[in-house]
């Protein structure tokens, strides 16, 4: 064989172990890893959809990211996830239809209530509420406006099944048929530095409706309430200060501060809060004010719960039956001695305070 041909199956040789090789290659495809946190930045206030759910981008088809995108795209993943909605100055999210619930870990973060409001567009003919926290679901919302939304059943801003924290939010001109204008509860909930007001339930809880096994309104701090009784004999009923150490465990170790519940009504009960049928309420510096019922306890109805009230003040709310400013039916409610319940009024008994046993 000549030189010649010897060269020229070298040089194939080589060139088909190059080909074989590069067939061999393995190609890899790079694939968001939905275990590691992300944080979705809202960088517009058009409510459109998520364009490829799962793509870890949460962009809607013009590559923007919208607050519907951002929540379909947390959903999606398993990681806890952090949803920004910053813009240059104060925007509005106008809902064109519900927000999809949230199902798991998410953090929603705006730029304050007065700057970032997220509001629904229901109407009697459409009727939807703003947030729906799913059981199972561990939700936190900081510093926007909720408001806006109206169903037919409970929950007209908020409905919550999981555990939500709610952070220098307000909760304001929801309406729902049944229970719960601004908040209904089921699950876990914290309200924290917010307000909650404006907001109308055709029957309890024109604030919020709380028929879970815990929730808490309010300023918590470590306390050192004191351990004396305290007597609010002029109200019909009697109040007991309460003894930190009964608290329900890790109460201590959050800070729950500056809530104002104000201006909600109810057609039944509880134009501020309604809260019964074995669940805990808390409330820690909170002012309940100017919050109407229909019938019984125009601030705070409590029925067959355990209410405990650390400072604050229940002020100016009015009942057209019984307990303008607090309903006990049932029960245990317990206040302090930094707590006010003053220039409440009712058609019927205890224009501060009564309970179903003064009947």
């Amino acid at each position: 064989m000549s030189p010649f041909s010897n060269l020229l199956r070298a040089l194939l040789g080589r060139s088909e172990q190059r080909g074989k090789r590069r067939h061999a290659r393995l190609r890899l495809e790079s694939l968001e890893d939905r275990t590691t946190p992300a944080v979705f930045y809202v960088n517009t206030a058009t409510d459109t959809p998520d364009a490829r759910i799962g793509d870890g981008l949460a962009r809607d088809a013009y590559g923007r990211t919208s607050l519907r995108a951002a929540i379909q795209e947390a959903n999606f993943r398993a990681a806890r996830d952090t949803i920004v909605i910053h813009f240059s100055g104060p925007q509005v999210i106008r809902l064109a239809s519900p927000l999809p619930d949230l199902t798991t870990g998410i953090d929603i973060m705006g730029d304050g209530p007065q700057s970032t409001s997220v509001v629904g567009g229901a109407t009697p003919a459409r009727p939807y509420r703003v947030f729906t926290v799913l059981a199972g679901a561990d939700v936190s919302i900081r510093g926007l406006s909720a408001t806006g939304g109206r169903t037919t059943d409970n929950g007209g801003g908020i409905w919550n099944a999981g555990n939500l924290t709610l952070t220098s939010v307000w909760v304001g001109n929801n309406e729902a048929r049944f229970s719960g204008g601004g908040i209904h509860n089921q699950g876990v909930l914290t309200v924290y530095a917010s307000t909650i007001s404006g907001n109308r339930a055709g029957a309890a809880g024109g604030g919020i409706n709380n028929d879970a096994s815990f929730a808490q309104v309010g300023m918590l701090t470590r306390p050192g309430v004191s351990a004396s009784l305290s007597s609010m004999s002029r109200a019909g009923a009697a109040a007991l200060a309460v003894n930190p150490d009964a608290l329900p465990p890790g109460l201590a170790d959050v800070l729950i501060r500056d809530t104002v519940v104000s201006y909600n009504t109810a057609g039944t009960w509880g134009g501020g809060i309604a809260t019964g049928f074995g669940s805990d309420l808390i409330c820690y510096g909170t002012e309940v004010k100017d919050n109407g019922a229909g019938v019984l306890g125009g601030g705070i109805w409590s029925n067959r719960a355990t209410v405990a009230f650390h400072g604050g003040k229940v002020t100016e709310n009015r009942a057209s039956g019984d307990g303008g400013g607090f309903y006990v039916d049932g029960g245990l409610a317990t206040f302090d001695q930094g707590a006010r319940v003053v220039d409440n009024a009712s058609a019927g008994r205890g224009g501060a305070a009564t309970s179903s046993r003064d009947r």
